[in-house]
């Protein structure tokens, strides 16, 4: 058994039946924790899961499958996302300010809303990641640019 807790407070986040949380595979399952906050969850298989408003500020999401995950509202400020598949995600509403997304696979992701100021996106897949008027993107980076679609 693996417990998850905050770096700072020591409260549980997140329990698993497993000998090692990074790599674990998580796919397509709801995740109902009020936050990850500060969690190191690298190369974890979330593809599919239910994080929708999940607070995960400075997580360590590094290399970790998300792929096809419901990300609405979540909270990934100062997120480690550097080689992450959020391929065809949606991160509707999603807070992702200086998120680290280097090398990261938004291909197909929806970014509506998303607040993606001050976020390092050296690297990233964009191709046919769809985006909104309200969506905040680094400043001085244009998306379409790099293959994304404004949707309207």
């Amino acid at each position: 058994m693996i417990e998850i807790k905050h770096k700072e407070t020591g409260r549980v986040l997140y329990r698993v039946d497993a000998d090692v949380f990074a790599g674990s595979d998580l796919h397509g399952g709801p995740v109902r924790t009020p936050g990850l906050t500060g969690a190191s969850l690298r190369g974890a298989d979330l593809g599919l899961a239910d994080l929708a408003g999940v607070d995960m500020c400075r997580a360590d999401l590094s290399a970790v499958d998300l792929h096809g995950a419901h990300l609405f509202g979540a909270r990934m400020e100062h997120c480690n996302l550097q080689d992450a598949d959020l391929s065809y995600a949606n991160l509707y509403g999603a807070k992702l300010c200086e998120a680290h997304l280097e090398r990261a696979n938004l291909r197909g992701t929806w970014l509506g809303h998303a607040d993606l100021s001050g976020a390092k996106l050296g690297g990233a897949q964009l191709q046919g990641t769809r985006f909104d008027r309200e969506t905040q993107w680094p400043e001085g980076l244009d998306p379409i640019e790099f293959g994304a679609k404004l949707s309207d």
